[in-house]
C-alpha cells in the first residue's frame, strides 16, 4: 500500500519538475499584470529563512500538518528546503491510514533542483520508505521497509522508461502515463505564476505574493507567501485541501 502511495508522488513529482524546467526555458521573461518573477520570490523566501507551519484541513476538518523550513548556505550557494509532517487518509481496503513524511530538497543558486530525499512511513502496518532522487545522475534510489526489515531496495530513471517501469513493478496500470507521454514533444507543462495580491487575516490585510500552478488549465496548487518567505495560506483544489495557520479561520 505504502508503494503504491509513493509511486503515484514519485510519477507526479517527477511530470511537475519535467513541466518547470520547460516552462523555465520557454517562459523566462513572462510578465503580465502584478506579475513578478519567480525567482524574485525564491530570493525572498532563502534571504530571510523563515518557517512555515501550517494544518492541512478537509473542509473544516484538521487532517494533518505541514512544516517547511528554507535554508541558504552563503558560502556553498546551495539552497535547501527542510519538511516534515502527516496526514490522515482513508484508502481503499486500507481503512484510515495516518502517513508521516520528512525529507528535504536541494538546489542551486540558479533554483535548479538537484536532490531530494524523502522518508514516507505508515503506522498500521509500520512501514517506511526511503527515497533519494538525483538530479544530476538522472536516477533514483528507493528502499522499502516493513516492521523494520528491509523487504525490497532498487533504483529507476527518471524518465518515461523509468516511471513507466515502476508502475508495473507497483502493479499499478501505465495506461495513463503512457497517454499523457504518448508524445515526446507533447509533456504535460505546468504553468506556474507569481503575481502580487493581499490576503485578509485575523482582521488585517497583509500583502503578499501568490505562486500558483496549473495543468491543462486545472488548477494544482495556489500559495499566498508574505513579504518575508513565510506560507501563509495554500490549497490544492484537485485534493480539496487547503493549509492554513492552526487555529486560524478560512481567509478572504
Amino acid at each position: 500500500m505504502l508503494h503504491r502511495i509513493t509511486v503515484m508522488l514519485i510519477i507526479g513529482f517527477w511530470l511537475g519538475m519535467t513541466g518547470l524546467l520547460v516552462v523555465r526555458e520557454v517562459y523566462p521573461e513572462a510578465t503580465g499584470l502584478n506579475t513578478v518573477p519567480i525567482a524574485h520570490v525564491g530570493r525572498i523566501i532563502f534571504q530571510h529563512e523563515q518557517s512555515s507551519d501550517l494544518a492541512i484541513r478537509d473542509k473544516q476538518t484538521e487532517i494533518g500538518y505541514f512544516h517547511l523550513q528554507p535554508r541558504h548556505n552563503r558560502e556553498t550557494r546551495e539552497r535547501k528546503i527542510d519538511f516534515h509532517g502527516n496526514l490522515a487518509l482513508s484508502l481503499p481496503g486500507a481503512g484510515r491510514q495516518r502517513i508521516s513524511w520528512v525529507g528535504n530538497m536541494q538546489m542551486d543558486d540558479a533554483f535548479s533542483f538537484s536532490r531530494l530525499r524523502l522518508t514516507l512511513s505508515t503506522h498500521q502496518p509500520v512501514q517506511q520508505l526511503e527515497l533519494d532522487v538525483d538530479s544530476a545522475k538522472n536516477l533514483a534510489h528507493f528502499t522499502i521497509s516493513l516492521n523494520a526489515e528491509e523487504i525490497e531496495k532498487g533504483s529507476f530513471t527518471l524518465d518515461q522508461n523509468g516511471m513507466t517501469s515502476l508502475l508495473e513493478r507497483a502493479g499499478l496500470p501505465v495506461g495513463i502515463l503512457k497517454s499523457l507521454l504518448s508524445k515526446q514533444t507533447s509533456l504535460p507543462t505546468p504553468a506556474v505564476t507569481a503575481r502580487q495580491s493581499t490576503l485578509k487575516m485575523g482582521g488585517e490585510t497583509i500583502s503578499t505574493y501568490v505562486i500558483s500552478a496549473t495543468l491543462s488549465g486545472q488548477p494544482l496548487v495556489e500559495a499566498h507567501i508574505t513579504q518575508l518567505g513565510q506560507i501563509l495560506q495554500a490549497k490544492a483544489p484537485a485534493l480539496g485541501y487547503k493549509l492554513l495557520p492552526h487555529n486560524a479561520k478560512d481567509a478572504e
